[in-house]
Protein backbone atom coordinates (compact mmCIF):
# COMPACT_ATOMS: atom_id res chain seq x y z
CA UNK A 1 0.00 0.00 0.00
CA UNK A 2 1.42 3.13 -1.03
CA UNK A 3 2.23 5.90 1.88
CA UNK A 4 -0.36 8.49 2.50
CA UNK A 5 1.29 12.35 2.73
CA UNK A 6 0.56 12.35 6.61
CA UNK A 7 2.39 9.18 6.84
CA UNK A 8 5.62 10.55 5.27
CA UNK A 9 5.20 14.23 6.53
CA UNK A 10 4.94 12.51 9.77
CA UNK A 11 8.22 11.02 9.58
CA UNK A 12 9.78 13.90 7.96
CA UNK A 13 9.35 15.96 10.99
CA UNK A 14 10.18 12.92 13.62
CA UNK A 15 13.25 12.34 11.58
CA UNK A 16 14.04 16.13 11.82
CA UNK A 17 13.23 15.90 15.72
CA UNK A 18 15.40 13.14 16.29
CA UNK A 19 18.44 14.56 14.94
CA UNK A 20 18.35 18.24 16.17
CA UNK A 21 16.39 17.59 19.65
CA UNK A 22 17.30 15.24 22.41
CA UNK A 23 14.72 12.63 22.58
CA UNK A 24 12.44 13.60 25.50
CA UNK A 25 10.73 10.16 27.09
CA UNK A 26 7.34 10.97 28.84
CA UNK A 27 6.08 8.18 31.67
CA UNK A 28 1.96 7.94 31.67
CA UNK A 29 0.01 5.13 33.08
CA UNK A 30 -1.41 3.01 30.26
CA UNK A 31 -3.10 0.21 29.42
CA UNK A 32 -0.43 -2.18 27.50
CA UNK A 33 -2.41 -4.92 25.88
CA UNK A 34 -5.88 -2.50 25.25
CA UNK A 35 -3.36 -0.26 23.67
CA UNK A 36 -1.42 -2.53 21.32
CA UNK A 37 -4.82 -4.35 20.05
CA UNK A 38 -5.93 -1.11 18.95
CA UNK A 39 -3.12 -0.63 17.09
CA UNK A 40 -3.45 -3.94 15.30
CA UNK A 41 -6.84 -3.50 14.88
CA UNK A 42 -6.43 -0.28 13.11
CA UNK A 43 -4.23 -2.47 10.31
CA UNK A 44 -7.29 -5.29 9.77
CA UNK A 45 -8.59 -3.68 6.70
CA UNK A 46 -5.29 -3.55 5.25
CA UNK A 47 -4.04 -7.19 5.77
CA UNK A 48 -8.04 -8.26 4.80
CA UNK A 49 -7.53 -6.47 1.13
CA UNK A 50 -4.36 -8.63 0.77
CA UNK A 51 -5.73 -11.75 2.17
CA UNK A 52 -3.12 -12.12 5.14
CA UNK A 53 -3.96 -13.59 8.36
CA UNK A 54 -3.51 -10.90 11.17
CA UNK A 55 -3.02 -12.38 14.72
CA UNK A 56 -2.35 -10.60 18.17
CA UNK A 57 -1.40 -12.68 20.88
CA UNK A 58 -0.34 -11.15 24.27
CA UNK A 59 0.65 -12.77 27.26
CA UNK A 60 -1.52 -12.39 30.38
CA UNK A 61 1.85 -11.14 32.45
CA UNK A 62 1.07 -7.90 30.01
CA UNK A 63 -2.38 -7.25 31.39
CA UNK A 64 -3.20 -4.02 33.47
CA UNK A 65 -2.08 -0.84 33.63
CA UNK A 66 1.96 0.37 33.26
CA UNK A 67 3.97 3.37 33.44
CA UNK A 68 6.35 4.26 30.46
CA UNK A 69 6.33 6.03 27.16
CA UNK A 70 2.94 4.35 25.43
CA UNK A 71 2.94 6.64 23.13
CA UNK A 72 6.34 6.09 21.68
CA UNK A 73 5.78 2.46 22.12
CA UNK A 74 2.57 2.74 20.23
CA UNK A 75 4.67 4.59 17.15
CA UNK A 76 7.09 2.01 17.01
CA UNK A 77 4.84 -0.88 16.52
CA UNK A 78 3.02 0.90 14.03
CA UNK A 79 5.75 1.42 12.06
CA UNK A 80 6.77 -2.24 12.40
CA UNK A 81 3.41 -3.71 11.38
CA UNK A 82 2.84 -0.91 8.28
CA UNK A 83 6.32 -2.76 7.27
CA UNK A 84 5.26 -6.38 7.85
CA UNK A 85 2.08 -5.75 6.37
CA UNK A 86 3.32 -3.91 3.16
CA UNK A 87 6.28 -6.17 2.60
CA UNK A 88 4.12 -9.36 3.13
CA UNK A 89 1.98 -10.85 -0.40
CA UNK A 90 0.97 -13.85 1.19
CA UNK A 91 0.81 -15.90 5.22
CA UNK A 92 0.82 -14.08 7.93
CA UNK A 93 1.48 -10.77 10.55
CA UNK A 94 1.63 -12.13 13.84
CA UNK A 95 1.94 -9.38 16.83
CA UNK A 96 2.94 -11.18 20.29
CA UNK A 97 4.08 -9.36 23.93
CA UNK A 98 5.54 -11.46 26.35
CA UNK A 99 7.27 -10.63 29.87
CA UNK A 100 10.97 -11.75 30.15
CA UNK A 101 12.39 -13.54 33.28
CA UNK A 102 14.32 -11.44 35.72
CA UNK A 103 14.04 -8.04 37.13
CA UNK A 104 15.70 -4.75 34.95
CA UNK A 105 18.36 -4.16 37.59
CA UNK A 106 18.14 -6.77 40.75
CA UNK A 107 20.64 -4.17 42.46
CA UNK A 108 18.48 -1.36 42.36
CA UNK A 109 15.65 -1.31 45.11
CA UNK A 110 14.23 1.84 42.64
CA UNK A 111 13.34 -0.12 39.90
CA UNK A 112 11.88 -3.36 41.73
CA UNK A 113 8.67 -2.67 39.85
CA UNK A 114 10.29 -2.24 36.77
CA UNK A 115 9.98 -5.19 34.34
CA UNK A 116 11.29 -6.25 30.70
CA UNK A 117 9.01 -6.80 28.04
CA UNK A 118 9.44 -8.04 24.47
CA UNK A 119 6.91 -6.97 21.72
CA UNK A 120 7.47 -8.90 18.70
CA UNK A 121 6.11 -8.36 15.08
CA UNK A 122 6.86 -11.41 13.13
CA UNK A 123 5.51 -11.69 8.85
CA UNK A 124 5.53 -14.44 6.34
CA UNK A 125 7.15 -11.93 3.89
CA UNK A 126 10.58 -11.90 1.62
CA UNK A 127 12.72 -11.44 4.32
CA UNK A 128 15.79 -9.70 4.75
CA UNK A 129 19.23 -10.73 3.63
CA UNK A 130 22.35 -10.41 6.31
CA UNK A 131 23.99 -8.19 4.28
CA UNK A 132 21.40 -5.88 4.46
CA UNK A 133 19.77 -5.90 7.98
CA UNK A 134 22.49 -3.01 10.12
CA UNK A 135 21.77 -0.80 6.49
CA UNK A 136 17.61 -0.67 7.07
CA UNK A 137 18.32 0.87 10.59
CA UNK A 138 19.75 3.89 8.89
CA UNK A 139 18.52 6.93 7.81
CA UNK A 140 16.66 6.69 4.30
CA UNK A 141 17.90 3.18 4.25
CA UNK A 142 15.98 0.91 2.52
CA UNK A 143 16.19 -2.47 1.02
CA UNK A 144 15.38 -2.96 -2.77
CA UNK A 145 12.68 -6.11 -3.73
CA UNK A 146 15.14 -8.41 -1.74
CA UNK A 147 17.05 -8.34 -5.01
CA UNK A 148 14.91 -6.58 -7.85
CA UNK A 149 13.85 -3.24 -8.47
CA UNK A 150 12.37 -1.13 -5.63
CA UNK A 151 8.86 -1.45 -5.71
CA UNK A 152 7.53 -0.15 -1.93
CA UNK A 153 7.41 3.65 -1.63
CA UNK A 154 8.45 5.76 1.55
CA UNK A 155 10.38 7.51 3.28
CA UNK A 156 13.27 5.12 4.78
CA UNK A 157 12.89 6.94 7.75
CA UNK A 158 11.19 4.83 10.39
CA UNK A 159 12.87 1.85 11.31
CA UNK A 160 15.76 4.34 11.89
CA UNK A 161 13.03 6.41 14.43
CA UNK A 162 11.97 2.98 16.05
CA UNK A 163 15.56 2.52 16.65
CA UNK A 164 16.50 5.78 18.09
CA UNK A 165 13.17 5.77 20.19
CA UNK A 166 13.56 2.37 21.95
CA UNK A 167 17.33 3.37 22.53
CA UNK A 168 15.81 6.25 24.49
CA UNK A 169 13.63 4.42 26.43
CA UNK A 170 16.73 2.21 27.44
CA UNK A 171 15.29 -1.20 25.28
CA UNK A 172 16.61 -2.39 22.34
CA UNK A 173 15.03 -3.63 18.75
CA UNK A 174 16.39 -6.94 17.50
CA UNK A 175 16.03 -8.31 14.01
CA UNK A 176 16.02 -12.00 12.73
CA UNK A 177 15.51 -12.75 9.02
CA UNK A 178 15.89 -15.49 6.45
CA UNK A 179 15.30 -14.31 2.85
CA UNK A 180 12.20 -16.54 1.39
CA UNK A 181 10.77 -17.09 5.20
CA UNK A 182 10.27 -13.68 6.72
CA UNK A 183 11.27 -11.71 9.19
CA UNK A 184 10.70 -10.73 13.05
CA UNK A 185 11.61 -8.15 14.67
CA UNK A 186 11.53 -7.70 18.61
CA UNK A 187 11.31 -4.72 20.94
CA UNK A 188 12.88 -5.28 24.39
CA UNK A 189 11.97 -2.61 26.78
CA UNK A 190 11.36 -1.76 30.48
CA UNK A 191 8.31 -0.54 31.84
CA UNK A 192 7.26 0.12 35.46
CA UNK A 193 3.82 -1.72 37.07
CA UNK A 194 1.52 0.72 38.13
CA UNK A 195 0.35 0.12 41.64
CA UNK A 196 -2.87 -0.95 40.62
CA UNK A 197 -0.93 -3.83 38.74
CA UNK A 198 0.94 -5.13 41.83
CA UNK A 199 -1.73 -6.67 43.37
CA UNK A 200 -2.95 -10.24 42.82
CA UNK A 201 -4.49 -11.06 39.18
CA UNK A 202 -7.83 -11.01 38.62
CA UNK A 203 -9.26 -14.51 37.99
CA UNK A 204 -12.42 -14.34 36.24
CA UNK A 205 -12.48 -17.84 35.32
CA UNK A 206 -12.31 -19.16 38.65
CA UNK A 207 -14.20 -22.43 38.88
CA UNK A 208 -15.01 -22.42 35.15
CA UNK A 209 -14.21 -25.69 32.92
CA UNK A 210 -14.03 -24.81 29.53
CA UNK A 211 -13.87 -26.88 25.90
CA UNK A 212 -11.37 -25.44 23.11
CA UNK A 213 -11.64 -26.41 19.16
CA UNK A 214 -9.32 -24.17 17.70
CA UNK A 215 -6.89 -23.05 14.84
CA UNK A 216 -3.15 -22.28 15.08
CA UNK A 217 -2.27 -20.29 16.76
CA UNK A 218 -5.12 -19.92 19.22
CA UNK A 219 -5.87 -22.74 20.89
CA UNK A 220 -2.25 -22.74 22.93
CA UNK A 221 -2.76 -19.41 23.34
CA UNK A 222 -6.42 -19.17 24.54
CA UNK A 223 -5.56 -22.66 26.57
CA UNK A 224 -3.34 -20.41 28.54
CA UNK A 225 -5.81 -17.00 29.16
CA UNK A 226 -8.15 -19.39 30.64
CA UNK A 227 -5.60 -21.09 32.77
CA UNK A 228 -4.18 -17.93 33.98
CA UNK A 229 -7.70 -16.01 34.49
CA UNK A 230 -8.33 -19.52 37.10
CA UNK A 231 -10.14 -21.55 34.28
CA UNK A 232 -9.94 -25.37 33.75
CA UNK A 233 -9.35 -26.16 30.33
CA UNK A 234 -10.77 -29.92 29.81
CA UNK A 235 -10.13 -30.70 26.45
CA UNK A 236 -8.26 -28.74 23.35
CA UNK A 237 -8.56 -29.69 19.69
CA UNK A 238 -8.07 -28.27 16.18
CA UNK A 239 -11.30 -29.71 14.15
CA UNK A 240 -12.38 -27.09 11.57
CA UNK A 241 -15.75 -28.66 11.29
CA UNK A 242 -16.81 -29.12 14.55
CA UNK A 243 -16.35 -25.15 14.94
CA UNK A 244 -18.22 -24.40 11.75
CA UNK A 245 -15.31 -22.71 10.28
CA UNK A 246 -14.84 -20.21 12.99
CA UNK A 247 -11.35 -19.53 14.40
CA UNK A 248 -12.40 -20.75 18.00
CA UNK A 249 -15.18 -22.14 19.72
CA UNK A 250 -15.03 -22.13 23.24
CA UNK A 251 -17.49 -23.95 25.36
CA UNK A 252 -18.19 -22.85 28.58
CA UNK A 253 -19.21 -25.56 31.47
CA UNK A 254 -21.15 -24.49 34.21
CA UNK A 255 -23.38 -26.36 37.10
CA UNK A 256 -26.63 -26.43 34.49
CA UNK A 257 -25.47 -26.47 31.09
CA UNK A 258 -22.99 -25.08 28.38
CA UNK A 259 -22.80 -21.70 26.56
CA UNK A 260 -20.58 -20.64 23.88
CA UNK A 261 -18.42 -18.22 22.70
CA UNK A 262 -16.94 -17.76 19.36
CA UNK A 263 -13.70 -16.47 17.47
CA UNK A 264 -14.76 -14.77 14.45
CA UNK A 265 -12.66 -12.94 12.22
CA UNK A 266 -15.36 -11.80 9.81
CA UNK A 267 -17.51 -10.22 13.23
CA UNK A 268 -16.17 -6.45 13.53
CA UNK A 269 -17.41 -5.83 16.98
CA UNK A 270 -17.41 -5.76 20.95
CA UNK A 271 -18.75 -9.20 21.53
CA UNK A 272 -22.16 -9.72 20.90
CA UNK A 273 -24.78 -12.28 21.45
CA UNK A 274 -26.14 -14.00 19.00
CA UNK A 275 -28.58 -17.83 18.35
CA UNK A 276 -27.15 -18.39 22.03
CA UNK A 277 -23.32 -17.87 21.33
CA UNK A 278 -21.07 -14.61 21.84
CA UNK A 279 -18.79 -14.03 19.20
CA UNK A 280 -16.07 -12.06 19.08
CA UNK A 281 -13.25 -10.90 17.15
CA UNK A 282 -10.12 -12.39 17.27
CA UNK A 283 -7.97 -9.11 16.97
CA UNK A 284 -10.19 -8.66 20.58
CA UNK A 285 -8.72 -10.98 23.30
CA UNK A 286 -8.75 -8.86 25.95
CA UNK A 287 -12.32 -8.60 25.86
CA UNK A 288 -12.69 -12.22 25.92
CA UNK A 289 -13.95 -12.12 30.23
CA UNK A 290 -16.34 -9.85 28.84
CA UNK A 291 -17.52 -12.47 26.35
CA UNK A 292 -17.88 -15.42 28.63
CA UNK A 293 -19.35 -12.93 31.20
CA UNK A 294 -22.23 -12.77 28.44
CA UNK A 295 -22.55 -15.90 27.66
CA UNK A 296 -23.06 -17.54 31.09
CA UNK A 297 -25.40 -14.14 31.75
CA UNK A 298 -27.28 -15.27 29.44
CA UNK A 299 -27.89 -18.30 30.63
CA UNK A 300 -28.58 -17.00 34.21
CA UNK A 301 -31.04 -14.67 33.25
CA UNK A 302 -29.30 -12.05 34.76
CA UNK A 303 -30.79 -8.54 35.24
CA UNK A 304 -30.29 -5.52 37.40
CA UNK A 305 -33.76 -5.84 39.30
CA UNK A 306 -32.57 -9.96 39.94
CA UNK A 307 -29.20 -9.47 40.79
CA UNK A 308 -27.46 -6.05 41.81
CA UNK A 309 -24.27 -5.39 39.59
CA UNK A 310 -22.17 -4.32 42.66
CA UNK A 311 -21.15 -2.75 46.46
CA UNK A 312 -22.66 0.62 44.79
CA UNK A 313 -24.35 2.24 41.38
CA UNK A 314 -23.99 5.37 40.02
CA UNK A 315 -26.99 7.88 39.20
CA UNK A 316 -27.95 11.37 38.58
CA UNK A 317 -30.96 12.71 36.93
CA UNK A 318 -29.38 15.48 35.20
CA UNK A 319 -31.00 16.38 31.93
CA UNK A 320 -28.72 15.99 28.75
CA UNK A 321 -29.44 16.31 24.80
CA UNK A 322 -27.52 14.61 22.63
CA UNK A 323 -26.95 16.50 18.60
CA UNK A 324 -25.72 14.58 16.13
CA UNK A 325 -26.84 13.49 12.51
CA UNK A 326 -25.81 9.74 13.10
CA UNK A 327 -28.73 7.65 14.30
CA UNK A 328 -26.44 5.09 16.06
CA UNK A 329 -24.34 7.65 17.67
CA UNK A 330 -27.78 9.05 19.29
CA UNK A 331 -29.22 5.13 20.42
CA UNK A 332 -25.88 3.87 21.76
CA UNK A 333 -25.31 7.24 23.62
CA UNK A 334 -28.77 7.52 24.80
CA UNK A 335 -28.42 3.58 25.75
CA UNK A 336 -25.26 5.02 28.05
CA UNK A 337 -26.91 7.79 29.63
CA UNK A 338 -30.19 5.90 30.84
CA UNK A 339 -27.91 3.67 32.51
CA UNK A 340 -26.98 6.02 34.81
CA UNK A 341 -30.71 7.96 35.27
CA UNK A 342 -29.92 10.77 33.30
CA UNK A 343 -33.04 12.24 30.78
CA UNK A 344 -32.33 12.58 27.48
CA UNK A 345 -33.64 14.87 24.56
CA UNK A 346 -31.83 14.45 20.98
CA UNK A 347 -31.24 16.00 18.05
CA UNK A 348 -30.64 15.01 14.56
CA UNK A 349 -28.64 18.49 13.74
CA UNK A 350 -28.09 21.61 14.36
CA UNK A 351 -31.07 23.56 13.68
CA UNK A 352 -33.37 21.07 15.48
CA UNK A 353 -31.06 21.55 18.72
CA UNK A 354 -31.62 25.35 18.78
CA UNK A 355 -34.54 24.98 18.58
CA UNK A 356 -35.00 22.34 21.69
CA UNK A 357 -32.46 25.04 23.52
CA UNK A 358 -35.11 27.68 22.62
CA UNK A 359 -38.19 25.95 23.88
CA UNK A 360 -37.11 23.39 26.35
CA UNK A 361 -36.27 23.61 30.64
CA UNK A 362 -32.54 24.47 30.72
CA UNK A 363 -30.18 20.78 30.11
CA UNK A 364 -27.33 20.70 32.34
CA UNK A 365 -24.80 18.70 30.03
CA UNK A 366 -24.86 19.30 26.05
CA UNK A 367 -23.24 16.49 23.74
CA UNK A 368 -22.61 17.26 20.46
CA UNK A 369 -21.13 15.70 17.15
CA UNK A 370 -18.38 18.38 15.24
CA UNK A 371 -19.11 17.49 11.54
CA UNK A 372 -22.67 17.70 10.52
CA UNK A 373 -24.59 19.02 7.78
CA UNK A 374 -25.49 22.85 8.06
CA UNK A 375 -25.00 23.73 11.35
CA UNK A 376 -22.07 21.66 12.63
CA UNK A 377 -20.90 21.22 16.36
CA UNK A 378 -18.37 24.63 16.23
CA UNK A 379 -21.04 26.87 15.16
CA UNK A 380 -23.48 25.54 17.35
CA UNK A 381 -21.49 26.04 20.35
CA UNK A 382 -20.71 29.57 19.69
CA UNK A 383 -24.22 29.83 18.80
CA UNK A 384 -24.96 29.00 22.13
CA UNK A 385 -22.84 30.63 24.32
CA UNK A 386 -24.00 33.54 22.38
CA UNK A 387 -27.47 32.75 23.73
CA UNK A 388 -25.86 33.25 27.50
CA UNK A 389 -26.48 29.38 27.61
CA UNK A 390 -24.01 28.03 30.33
CA UNK A 391 -24.14 24.69 30.07
CA UNK A 392 -21.20 22.10 30.25
CA UNK A 393 -20.54 21.27 25.90
CA UNK A 394 -18.36 18.23 25.35
CA UNK A 395 -17.81 17.64 21.40
CA UNK A 396 -18.34 13.48 21.17
CA UNK A 397 -16.68 12.83 17.63
CA UNK A 398 -15.09 9.37 16.53
CA UNK A 399 -11.37 11.09 15.54
CA UNK A 400 -8.98 13.71 17.09
CA UNK A 401 -7.33 15.71 14.24
CA UNK A 402 -4.41 18.38 14.70
CA UNK A 403 -5.68 21.66 16.70
CA UNK A 404 -9.40 19.92 17.45
CA UNK A 405 -9.13 20.28 20.91
CA UNK A 406 -7.86 23.59 20.76
CA UNK A 407 -11.13 24.61 18.08
CA UNK A 408 -13.46 23.30 20.62
CA UNK A 409 -12.50 25.09 23.05
CA UNK A 410 -12.29 28.37 21.57
CA UNK A 411 -15.77 27.71 19.95
CA UNK A 412 -16.47 27.75 23.94
CA UNK A 413 -16.64 23.91 24.53
CA UNK A 414 -15.65 22.33 27.43
CA UNK A 415 -14.05 18.94 26.58
CA UNK A 416 -14.02 15.88 23.88
CA UNK A 417 -15.30 12.37 24.16
CA UNK A 418 -13.50 10.02 21.58
CA UNK A 419 -15.39 7.05 20.00
CA UNK A 420 -14.91 4.11 20.97
CA UNK A 421 -16.03 5.25 24.46
CA UNK A 422 -16.56 2.83 27.81
CA UNK A 423 -19.28 3.40 30.12
CA UNK A 424 -16.40 3.83 32.43
CA UNK A 425 -15.84 7.24 30.22
CA UNK A 426 -19.51 7.96 30.18
CA UNK A 427 -19.56 7.90 34.55
CA UNK A 428 -16.27 10.02 34.38
CA UNK A 429 -18.14 12.87 32.02
CA UNK A 430 -21.40 12.76 33.91
CA UNK A 431 -19.65 12.41 37.45
CA UNK A 432 -16.98 15.81 36.21
CA UNK A 433 -19.46 17.82 34.67
CA UNK A 434 -23.30 17.16 36.55
CA UNK A 435 -21.99 14.94 39.77
CA UNK A 436 -23.35 11.51 40.40
CA UNK A 437 -24.76 9.95 43.31
CA UNK A 438 -23.63 6.58 44.29
CA UNK A 439 -26.18 4.02 46.23
CA UNK A 440 -25.42 1.10 48.03
CA UNK A 441 -26.59 -1.97 47.16
CA UNK A 442 -25.29 -5.81 47.97
CA UNK A 443 -21.88 -7.10 46.89
CA UNK A 444 -21.58 -9.05 43.76
CA UNK A 445 -18.52 -10.77 42.78
CA UNK A 446 -16.46 -9.23 40.00
CA UNK A 447 -17.98 -12.19 37.51
CA UNK A 448 -21.34 -11.48 38.17
CA UNK A 449 -20.66 -7.61 38.37
CA UNK A 450 -19.16 -8.01 34.36
CA UNK A 451 -21.87 -9.89 33.71
CA UNK A 452 -25.00 -7.63 34.72
CA UNK A 453 -23.28 -4.55 32.66
CA UNK A 454 -22.67 -6.07 29.52
CA UNK A 455 -26.10 -7.42 29.91
CA UNK A 456 -28.03 -4.26 30.66
CA UNK A 457 -26.19 -2.00 27.92
CA UNK A 458 -26.11 -4.95 25.50
CA UNK A 459 -29.98 -6.33 26.18
CA UNK A 460 -30.88 -2.55 25.70
CA UNK A 461 -29.25 -1.37 22.57
CA UNK A 462 -30.46 -5.15 20.70
CA UNK A 463 -34.07 -5.08 21.46
CA UNK A 464 -35.46 -5.65 18.39
CA UNK A 465 -36.92 -1.94 17.77
CA UNK A 466 -33.45 -1.07 18.28
CA UNK A 467 -31.84 -3.43 16.00
CA UNK A 468 -34.25 -2.07 13.44
CA UNK A 469 -32.54 1.32 13.71
CA UNK A 470 -29.59 0.10 13.56
CA UNK A 471 -30.39 -1.78 10.36
CA UNK A 472 -31.73 0.66 8.75
CA UNK A 473 -28.99 3.48 9.15
CA UNK A 474 -26.33 0.98 8.10
CA UNK A 475 -28.63 -0.01 5.17
CA UNK A 476 -28.95 3.41 4.55
CA UNK A 477 -25.49 4.86 4.50
CA UNK A 478 -24.72 1.46 2.38
CA UNK A 479 -26.53 2.44 -0.11
CA UNK A 480 -25.29 6.23 -0.26
CA UNK A 481 -21.79 4.66 -0.25
CA UNK A 482 -22.32 2.85 -3.27
CA UNK A 483 -24.19 5.26 -5.24
CA UNK A 484 -21.08 7.64 -4.78
CA UNK A 485 -18.68 5.43 -5.43
CA UNK A 486 -20.73 4.41 -8.99
CA UNK A 487 -20.86 8.38 -9.21
CA UNK A 488 -17.08 9.16 -8.14
CA UNK A 489 -18.54 11.62 -6.32
CA UNK A 490 -14.93 12.14 -3.97
CA UNK A 491 -17.05 14.88 -1.95
CA UNK A 492 -20.23 12.19 -1.03
CA UNK A 493 -17.86 9.28 -0.44
CA UNK A 494 -15.59 11.41 2.26
CA UNK A 495 -18.95 12.55 3.84
CA UNK A 496 -20.61 9.28 3.73
CA UNK A 497 -17.86 7.57 4.94
CA UNK A 498 -17.30 10.26 7.59
CA UNK A 499 -20.64 9.45 9.20
CA UNK A 500 -20.40 5.62 8.83
CA UNK A 501 -17.20 6.08 10.74
CA UNK A 502 -19.35 7.65 13.45
CA UNK A 503 -21.70 5.12 13.81
CA UNK A 504 -18.92 1.70 13.73
CA UNK A 505 -17.10 3.67 16.51
CA UNK A 506 -20.07 4.14 18.15
CA UNK A 507 -21.05 0.34 18.17
CA UNK A 508 -17.41 -0.50 19.15
CA UNK A 509 -16.59 -2.35 16.11
CA UNK A 510 -12.92 -1.31 15.53
CA UNK A 511 -12.31 -2.59 12.34
CA UNK A 512 -14.49 -0.95 10.32
CA UNK A 513 -14.14 2.29 12.08
CA UNK A 514 -10.58 2.13 11.78
CA UNK A 515 -10.58 0.95 7.72
CA UNK A 516 -13.16 4.66 7.53
CA UNK A 517 -10.56 6.29 8.93
CA UNK A 518 -7.94 4.92 6.35
CA UNK A 519 -10.67 6.30 3.59
CA UNK A 520 -11.05 9.31 5.24
CA UNK A 521 -7.20 10.37 5.39
CA UNK A 522 -6.42 8.85 2.22
CA UNK A 523 -9.34 11.32 0.65
CA UNK A 524 -7.80 14.22 2.53
CA UNK A 525 -4.44 14.11 1.06
CA UNK A 526 -5.77 12.82 -2.19
CA UNK A 527 -4.72 9.23 -2.23
CA UNK A 528 -7.82 8.61 -4.20
CA UNK A 529 -6.34 5.40 -6.08
CA UNK A 530 -5.82 3.74 -2.29
CA UNK A 531 -9.20 5.20 -1.46
CA UNK A 532 -10.78 3.26 -4.43
CA UNK A 533 -9.06 -0.35 -3.30
CA UNK A 534 -10.74 0.26 0.52
CA UNK A 535 -13.80 1.46 -0.42
CA UNK A 536 -15.16 -2.39 -1.90
CA UNK A 537 -13.27 -3.60 1.40
CA UNK A 538 -15.79 -1.44 3.23
CA UNK A 539 -19.04 -2.39 1.50
CA UNK A 540 -18.20 -6.04 1.90
CA UNK A 541 -17.25 -5.23 5.81
CA UNK A 542 -20.97 -3.40 5.99
CA UNK A 543 -22.77 -6.12 4.31
CA UNK A 544 -21.06 -8.66 6.53
CA UNK A 545 -22.14 -6.57 9.92
CA UNK A 546 -25.90 -6.54 8.44
CA UNK A 547 -25.72 -9.99 8.10
CA UNK A 548 -24.31 -10.40 11.64
CA UNK A 549 -27.00 -8.16 13.12
CA UNK A 550 -30.50 -9.21 11.31
CA UNK A 551 -29.56 -12.21 8.58
CA UNK A 552 -33.14 -11.15 7.52
CA UNK A 553 -32.80 -8.07 6.38
CA UNK A 554 -29.57 -8.30 5.28
CA UNK A 555 -30.51 -11.09 2.31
Amino acid sequence: MMPTLKDVLNDALDFTKTETEAIEVESREFDLVKEIESVVQGFGSRASLKGLQLHCLIDTSLTGIWRGDGFKLMQILNNLLNNAVKFTERGSVTVTGKLLEGAVDARDSDRASWSRIALSVRDTGPGIAAADIARIFQPFGQVDKRGGAQRFAGTGLGLFICKRFVAAMGGSIDLQSTPGVGSIFTVDIALEAAPAARSPPAQPFREMQFGINAAAPYGEHLAALLAAGGGTVLSRTDHAGGRDGYLAQIDVFDAVSHERVLLDPSFSSAPMLQNRSVRLHPLWLSALPDAIAMALGHQQALTETAFPGGASRSRTDASVLIVDDQVINRLVLEKQLDYFGCRVSAAAGGKEALALTKTSPAFDLILTDLNMPGIDGYALARQWRADGIAAPIVAVTASQSAGQRERCMAAGMNGNLIKPFTMEDVEKLLELHVGLQRYAEPAATAREQAAVKALTIAGQLWQPENMRTVVASIGGDLAQLTLAVARADTDSIGKTVHRIHGGMAALDMRPAAALCRAIEESIEFEWLDEAQRLLPVLQDMLMQILQDIDPDEAA
